[in-house]
Order: C-alpha cells, then structure tokens, then sequence
C-alpha cells in the first residue's frame, strides 16, 4: 500500500516541479547591470556571473549602459541594448515591451521560427536578422537581412511610404509657390508630400533594407536603416564560438 501511495505522489507531483524548472534560454554575457524577473521575484535578480539559465515566463531587464548577449535553442541569438525590456514566453515566443533589442535568427529547413510581440505589432520571424524600437504604443523595426511578416494585433494598419531624399528636394523646390499662402494650408501640403499613402492590411511583408515606423495603426516605410542601428549589428560577433 505504501508503495502504491509513492508511485503515485511521483505520477502528481515530479511533473510540476519538473515543468517548474523549465528555461528559455541563458545569458551568455553582459555588460552593465542586467535583471532577471520573474512571477515569484517581481523585483529582479541581478545577473552577477555568465552564462545564466533564463526560465520560462520571465523578464530579462537591462540598466543604463547595459547590455545583455541572449541565446535560444536553434541559435537564435538576441542582444538587449540600455533600457530595454524583454518578456519571454518560451523559445518560440516573446514580447518585447520596452527599449532597443537586436534579433539574429537563423532558419532551419521547414521549422516554424519564432514570433516576435510588441504593443502594436506581431513579427513572424524565420532565419533573419533586424531590430526593434519599442517606446510606449510606438515600435520601430529595422531589417538587415531576411525578410519579416508583420501583422496588426488589432485593426487593420494604414500603411504608407516615407519620400525620399530626392523627393524631400523636390519638395523644397516647390516651397517658394506657397510662400504667400496661409501657414496652416502649408502644413497640410507638406504633409501630403512628406507621406505617400499605400493601403490598408492586417498583414504585410518587409523585404531586406527597409525600416518601418507603426505608431498606432499607422505604419510609415522607410527605404534605409540608420546608421547608428547599422553599427549595432556588429554586436552580433559577440556571439561567435557560443552555442
């Protein structure tokens, strides 16, 4: 009879405990100061050594001039620059919520890859690597290389295209015909050649180079990276000889 009660406290509760101590991932290197939190430590607990186990369901926070160097399983490789926020779910799924974070995702014939959330945007992601700005209800994202599918978590976005420098020049060269009319009809034609309307999806594709800015269901298409997230990438060689 005793033995029969053990087999069965092993069958009810080892699978919790074990589900318990599931991880994400781990922290291969850091700069700074750099949290993990999670819903048994709200307030953090401080990355002192590398590499760190990162559980499941749990938050990875960097300070003021920190960074964190992250690994997933099939090498996916993510670096959190100052300020930033991120909540992992799972290897397959995260939310970024706040802050600058660098993403390197490799694709492994016909696996599913992994999705990235922030407030007003859902990324598929499957062998890629780009970036992503999130500050409020407003994100940022800037792709390298690959290609990301972007989907709205609500409403339809309403997708327009930033002009180009040439096209800014051109605009300039109009400025004298409306320097006798009212401000307020000058602001309304500079906005007008400031952003070409394009159409209204739920989803769409962003082909390498290109960056786009989603403020609420708007998303405006830019047609280069900035410089200063180009430089970022380089951070990625961090990661050579790390599994």
């Amino acid at each position: 009879m005793k033995r029969l009660f053990y087999i069965l406290f092993l069958l009810i509760f080892i699978p919790t405990n074990v589900s318990a101590g599931l991880y994400a991932g781990r922290i291969i290197k850091k700069e700074g100061r750099v949290k993990i939190l999670t819903d048994d430590n709200l307030r953090g607990e401080i990355v002192r050594t590398t590499p760190e186990e990162i559980p499941v369901n749990s938050r990875i926070k960097t300070y003021r001039r920190s960074k964190a160097f992250v690994i997933l399983p099939e090498k996916t490789h993510i670096v959190l620059l100052e300020k930033s926020i991120l909540f992992i779910e799972n290897s397959k799924t995260i939310y970024q919520e706040n802050g600058t974070i660098l993403y390197k995702i490799k694709k492994y014939g016909q696996t599913s890859g992994i999705t990235v959330k922030t407030p007003v945007s859902i990324i598929g992601v499957k062998g890629t690597m780009f970036a992503v700005t999130v500050d409020k209800q407003n994100a940022n994202i800037f792709l390298k290389k690959g290609s990301l599918s972007i989907r709205s978590p609500e409403k339809e976005f309403k997708v327009y295209r930033l002009k180009t420098l040439k096209e800014f020049s051109d605009f300039q060269k109009e400025f004298e015909q409306y320097q006798n009319r009212t401000m307020e009809e000058f602001k309304k034609y500079k906005k007008k050649v400031q952003e070409e309307f394009l159409f209204y999806t739920r989803e769409f594709v962003l082909p390498p180079g290109k960056s786009v800015s989603i403020k609420g269901n708007k998303v405006y298409i830019k047609d280069n990276i900035p410089e200063e997230i180009e430089e970022n990438f380089k951070l990625f060689e961090c990661f050579w000889g790390s599994q």
